[in-house]
């Protein structure tokens, strides 16, 4: 069965309810309803991804919702240290602003404002063309709890494109983790490793495949964390999480009023449910498996020698239930391993989450990424935005990725060509 036709059977029937959650523009609470913030970065899910597709950094100056700067610290005692043991949080929260910084207040005033500037780092590849990438600085303005900690871990971050997160979703476990090879037994040079992480509602720990770093197991809890984290909209499965404060920040906890309900949530599972059913049935962008002709084809090739098929996997065989139901096989191709890969010091955020170090990346999907600004207009690449073509993403790569770099760099012009359209009609 082609992949599209496994898509076809996602979108239809759409679920109405869960339609208007993801779209809703959340407003300040009235008598006890769902409310927003008090801190956050969106006042939507659509926000952060318009038409669903991927977001884009700060341009001009102007903040932008699906763009965000997330934090942490090294545990400072032992409960810390402790918590992070049995897996209780992924990450130590900065004392002041918590783990992400929320610009937006239901007040009228955020907890800062991010700047980001650009500086050239120009690439010379093996026939001479020099490609200029570009490395983003951030700093932060008008911080209203005053300084971060001073050894505060910071990482940037844009929206994932969100098409075809439901086949995702389909994979089986165990295909994600028979490529695992943490000691690079085959000396490829390329060492994968799964991220385990915590469910909340079994307190097991299990696969971590949603998300830059591969730090939510479900779609279920990854959609629950964005309303909490991006929205401050809690839930069952966070409760605490979802008002936007931490426990030793007064100052938000005195301008949150807690919901009226004993759990101390805000939307509630059924509602969770239906958007978590929404997103997982948006359809995925891919032109299909052996449908390439020419350059596609040479491309096809160069992407397999160059070894950029050592952590983009191809393809998996899923099943999923149809509208009505009914169980159906089929194949998909995203080109991702979902495994965590050290990728050099130039795209290091030095910030460890659960068990990926600061060095790790979950590698990313590449399907629909020639779709990326038919689909909404962000032409952004990596997990902070800071490529804006495919050539720029693939010369960012190092650690694990350095060899199949230097071949890409060894390629004639019309080789990297041919292998940049292969991609870009993934």
């Amino acid at each position: 069965m082609l992949f599209l036709l496994l898509a076809s059977a996602l979108v239809s029937p759409q679920t109405a309810t869960g339609e208007a959650l993801f779209y809703r523009q959340w407003q300040l609470p009235i008598a006890g309803q769902v409310k927003l913030g008090p801190l956050y970065n969106a006042g939507s899910c659509a926000a952060c991804h318009i038409n669903n597709g991927r977001g884009q950094p700060p341009i001009d100056g102007q903040s932008d919702p699906s763009f965000v700067l997330r934090f942490s610290i090294a545990p400072q005692n032992e409960a810390q240290r402790m918590g992070l043991a049995l897996e209780e949080y992924a990450s130590v929260a900065d004392p002041r602003y918590g783990r992400q910084l929320q610009d937006k207040a239901i007040d009228g005033v955020g907890e800062g404002r991010l700047l980001v500037e650009y500086r050239d780092k120009p690439y010379k590849l093996d026939d001479g063309e020099v490609v200029i990438l570009h490395r983003p600085v951030y700093s932060l303005d008008n911080l209203k709890k005053g300084p971060l900690h001073n050894n505060v871990q910071i990482s940037a971050r844009i929206a994932q494109p969100l098409h075809g997160i439901g086949l995702l979703a389909a994979i089986r476990d165990e295909d994600i983790l028979s490529a695992e090879d943490p000691r690079d037994k085959n000396k490829d040079g390329v060492s994968g490793r799964a991220n385990l992480v915590r469910d909340v509602v079994s307190g097991k720990t299990v696969l971590g495949r949603f998300g830059w770093k591969a730090t939510q197991p479900n779609l279920r809890q990854q959609v629950a964390a964005a309303f909490a984290q991006d929205i401050g909209i809690s839930s069952s499965l966070l409760p605490q999480t979802g008002q936007g404060c931490n426990d030793d920040s007064a100052d938000c906890l005195a301008t949150n009023s807690k919901p009226a309900n004993a759990e101390k949530i805000e939307i509630s599972d059924d509602e969770l449910r239906l958007t978590t059913q929404f997103v997982s049935r948006f359809r995925a962008y891919q032109s299909g498996a052996g449908m390439k002709f020419g350059t596609e084809r040479i491309g096809e090739k160069l992407f397999s020698e160059t070894g950029c098929i050592s952590c983009h996997r191809e393809s998996y065989k899923i099943t999923i239930k149809d509208a009505d139901g009914k169980a159906k096989a089929g194949t998909i191709y995203p080109y991702s391993d979902f495994l965590l890969h050290d990728m050099g010091a130039g795209l290091a955020d030095h910030r460890p989450v659960a068990q990926a170090s600061g060095w790790e990346w979950r590698t990313q999907p590449l399907w629909g990424i020639g779709n990326a600004e038919e689909i909404n207009g962000n032409k952004f690449f990596l997990h902070d935005g800071r490529a804006r073509t495919i050539t720029e993403a693939i010369l960012w790569h190092g650690g694990e990725a350095r060899r199949a770099r230097a071949k890409f760099s060894a390629l004639s012009k019309m080789q990297r060509l041919a292998l940049v359209e292969f991609v870009r009609g993934l």
